[in-house]
């Protein structure tokens, strides 16, 4: 598995990608770039490990402005366009040419802290059809949010369908416990509260391993 760039509207990015044989594909966004946020984040490999042990492929990408991408941090706006240039370039591709069956069209979204308002933002899109007619060649699934900070992007304004899974430390020293209850009621989504955990999940990484096993598909 290496990393290659792909072209976007930025520049470049740095997209890592590891194919399965299988239609299910997931994009997983990784934390703020400007507090240390990359795709190597351990909340993001852990995430990226669960799905391919389901045999999902697993698509994961630094920000404009995070290790080879180019450009500067944009305050979630221009990474928004970056996640969506990344399934733009998903959808070009076709790692089994000969297997048809293998096209992957059956869309996971997943994101952790600043990650998970972009995969959120994107899940928006998607769900009013707001997205251009490429992408419509994907068939959303369901979004998993671990962590999203629901205090300091308007995440309220998004229309997420009920079965987004929501993953949440009772610990949490960064994103308010309490905005991310209520907010997840609200829109009726799937909250899962996990005792002791922090932002970061230092020591409840296998924990959160197994929660999203429960969550799944």
């Amino acid at each position: 598995m290496t990393d290659i760039q792909i072209a976007a509207p930025a520049g470049s990015l740095q997209v890592r990608a590891l194919w399965q044989q299988s239609e299910r594909i997931v994009l997983i966004c990784h934390p703020h770039p400007l507090f240390g946020g990359t795709m190597d984040n351990k909340v993001v490999t852990t995430l990226a490990r669960f799905f391919k042990n389901q045999n999902v492929s697993v698509i994961s990408f630094n920000f404009r402005g995070v290790g080879s991408s180019s450009g500067q941090h944009d305050n979630g706006m221009g990474e928004i366009d970056d996640a969506l240039a990344v399934l733009n370039w998903i959808i070009q591709q076709n790692p089994f040419q000969n297997q048809s069956d293998f096209q992957p069209r059956q869309l996971y979204l997943a994101g952790f802290s600043f990650g998970a308002y972009i995969a959120a933002a994107v899940a928006s899109r998607f769900n009013q059809q707001q997205i251009n007619a490429e992408l419509t060649e994907f068939k959303l699934v369901k979004t998993f949010l671990v962590a999203p900070p629901v205090h300091h992007y308007p995440m309220h304004e998004l229309s997420l369908a009920k079965d987004t899974v929501v993953l949440m430390g009772d610990q949490d020293e960064v994103v308010p416990p309490a905005e991310v209850i209520s907010w997840a009621n609200q829109l009726d989504l799937q909250l899962v509260m996990m005792p002791g955990c922090s932002h970061f999940f230092h020591g409840h990484l296998p924990d959160l391993g197994q929660q999203l096993v429960q969550h799944f598909p």
